[in-house]
């Protein structure tokens, strides 16, 4: 007498774990796609960073120029100031 209940029972397994595999590699391809864009989400935070830190700087040093300016048009102005009404300094 052949036992027809053991094929059936190994053909629903290998059924059910194909289906398990595709569920498992269809969660590996999100995860992997999740990473990926992660990832260049990072690096263009970080060339955004890198762009704002040379933009500081570049105003920085703008700003020393004009203090520099400031400065010697300041002594300017007092020196003119000071040969002009000496009597007031």
């Amino acid at each position: 007498m052949k036992n027809t209940k053991t094929p059936n029972r190994f053909r629903r397994n290998v059924v059910s774990m194909a289906a398990e595999l595709k569920q498992v590699k269809d969660c590996l391809v999100s995860q992997e796609q999740f990473f990926v864009n992660k990832t260049l989400s990072r690096k263009e935070k970080k060339t955004k960073i890198k762009n704002m830190e040379r933009e500081i700087c570049k105003l920085h040093k703008t700003l020393e120029d004009r203090n520099c300016q400031l400065e010697a048009s300041s002594s300017a102005a007092t020196k003119v100031l000071t040969l002009t009404y000496p009597f007031v300094f």
